[in-house]
């Protein structure tokens, strides 16, 4: 009978193993559907093309095609990655004042609560933050939600939400929604305004922009933040529940018109929201360049792009949760571009209209080097920190011999990806390849492996926690109404263990969801408990196992459940070890 009893569990929990493997490859098989369904757009994308007093609308209806002549001045879209735009702005008034020096430490700005509450390891200036040279890796958590009381003060958000400088400042270009963040902030306490006062009376109400809010729950513009919240927004599955409040404020949560947005770019050509011409030219003036030493690439925060011969262009263009923006500025002779769309999947149309105003951008290219093959991973990722195993995520696979190398490399010239602009160089035997936001570098194999290869056994533990915990508690419900008395300790100890496991899982995947959705950096604080608790657990049932867990009378198949568990507790000690002193 017990054979028969050992034959039925273990079937069991090959049952169960095997419908853990179904749901993750079927999650997989989704993953790539969804992927599949890139063609198919709904709602709209809204073009305003400016030169003089000249004005084109043009209202592109995603599903069908369709275009049309005009916007309704109700219409409010999310201004996306265009709200730093107004954060630049400000930075380079108070420049133009001699309140700021651009390439001063950022440090000289900052109020001694945000010195006494951030730390970090290297020193940058205000240029080089401008520039998203600053070195600070990524922020997954805490970018968006749909509830405007899960935001916080700017002043909290620059302190908790600090991320990790994983580069030398000045080396390395990586996009930086902090960046833009900590220099709202220094904007504030410089001007001793809040960000959205500033903004409101040195830039909104000079231009006459009356459609345009900026703070993140959009109470400084309530007949807009009203308008915002009965938006449209869509994904490609569809409509949005709800708009979405970015908690990057400001460097995401500008919501207006996009005639507003007309108004602005038509500001900085002009150089009205600067009192000095020289203000003007130092904004537009390239700071930041390519590996080649003479292509522009970055000017105050602002991407430059290449349109035409000799055209250099400036501004952004970008997508975010829920929506997609973009502005291009032509200095030479004033004219602007200006985008809104309440869809985020990126399309042709942008790329298209673009390159009809300004003239045409180089293409993708058609042959590669040979040697370029390996494994690489954007600037802008995680590599440190609680959420450093993200980073797998985030690298990407090149093969030449498989004659498929990754769409937008190409050779000598300017690349293109999405009206995003790059370069690519062979220097000493080694590629480096430029995008004007971010750089794509080498990532180690090794590390790789390292960090595939722990999540696979922390997997395999996690799926054993699963099946063990309600196995056991069958095996204890069934012994109690057998009416057995004496529970052995080492069992109780085993399915403390067993639930200590499924928990410290519980506490990566909330650390997942937090980081790709609306976690905060409360949340996150909360469900890291989990992993400390793990770790005091595991030993614990380690020590037991060795001085007291080995002398308990049991079943031969239940003792090797708890060697198996000991097994789960090493692999969580191990694992957190190697986590904390190599991937953090």
């Amino acid at each position: 009978m017990k054979s028969k009893r050992i034959k039925v569990k273990i079937a069991a929990y090959v049952c169960l193993a095997l419908l853990g493997l179904m749901t993750i490859s079927q999650f997989g098989i989704k993953v790539k559907a969804d992927n599949d369904t890139m063609s198919m757009f709904t709602g709209n994308e809204v073009y305003i093309y400016m030169n003089g007093d000249n004005a084109e609308i043009s209202n592109i209806n995603l599903e069908n095609g369709m275009v049309t002549d005009s916007v309704s001045p109700e219409e409010v879209y999310s201004w996306g990655p265009v709200s730093a735009l107004l954060v630049y702005t400000s930075v380079m008034q108070l420049s133009e004042q001699g309140k700021i020096d651009l390439d001063a430490s950022i440090m000289e700005y900052m109020p001694e609560e945000f010195k006494s509450g951030v730390k970090f390891s290297s020193d940058f200036t205000v240029r080089q933050l401008m520039n998203h040279q600053a070195g600070f890796q990524n922020v997954y958590y805490y970018r968006y939600t749909s509830n405007p009381a899960d935001l916080v003060s700017l002043d909290k958000l620059v302190i908790d939400c600090a991320p990790d400088q994983i580069f030398m400042p000045g080396t390395t270009v990586a996009y930086s929604e902090y960046g833009i963040c900590l220099l709202a902030y220094m904007v504030q306490n410089v001007s001793d305004m809040n960000f959205d006062t500033y903004v409101k009376a040195n830039i909104l109400e000079p231009l006459g922009m009356t459609d345009t809010s900026v703070r993140a729950n959009h109470e400084d513009n309530t007949y807009i933040g009203d308008l915002y919240r009965e938006s449209k927004y869509y994904n490609y599955n569809g409509e949005y529940g709800l708009p979405y409040y970015s908690s990057m404020y400001p460097a995401l949560s500008v919501v207006g018109t996009v005639q507003d947005m007309a108004i602005f770019a038509q500001g900085l050509v002009s150089g009205e929201v600067f009192e000095k011409e020289s203000t003007k030219e130092e904004f537009f003036t390239p700071s930041v360049l390519y590996l080649d030493g003479e292509t522009p690439r970055l000017a105050s925060g602002m991407a430059v792009f290449k349109y035409g011969d000799n055209n250099e262009i400036y501004g952004t263009v970008g997508t975010g949760m829920i929506s997609r923006a973009g502005m291009l500025l032509n200095v030479k002779d004033g004219s602007v571009l200006c985008m809104v769309s309440n869809q985020y999947a990126p399309n042709d149309y942008w790329n298209k209209y673009s390159q009809e105003k300004f003239g045409e951008m180089s293409g993708i290219a058609e042959s590669f080097p040979e040697d370029i093959s390996g494994r690489y991973t954007k600037s802008v990722m995680i590599s440190s920190g609680k959420l450093s195993f993200l980073g797998i995520l985030d690298t990407f696979q090149i093969d030449m011999a498989k004659g498929k190398p990754i769409a937008f490399l190409a050779g000598g010239d300017l690349i293109n990806i999405d009206g995003i602009q790059g370069k690519l160089y062979k220097e000493g035997g080694s590629t480096q390849i430029q995008f004007a936001y971010y750089d794509i570098l080498p990532y180690s194999s090794g590390m790789f492996i390292l960090k595939t290869g722990l999540f696979i056994l922390m997997a395999l533990a996690y799926m054993y926690a699963l099946i063990s915990l309600p196995v056991g508690a069958f095996i204890f419900l069934k012994n109690r109404f057998a009416n057995e008395k004496k529970t052995p300790v080492f069992r109780k100890y085993y399915y403390i263990q067993s639930a200590v496991i499924f928990f410290y899982f519980l506490f990566f995947l909330s650390m997942c969801m937090s980081a790709m959705s609306s976690g905060s950096p409360r949340f996150t604080m909360v469900v890291s408990f989990t992993y400390y608790i793990g770790i005091v657990m595991s030993f614990v049932y380690l020590v037991f196992l060795v001085r007291t867990g080995r002398k308990e009378e049991c079943s031969v198949f239940e003792k090797g459940n708890y060697y198996i568990n000991g097994y789960n507790a090493l692999l969580v000690m191990v694992f957190t070890l190697i986590y904390k002193l190599l991937l953090f």
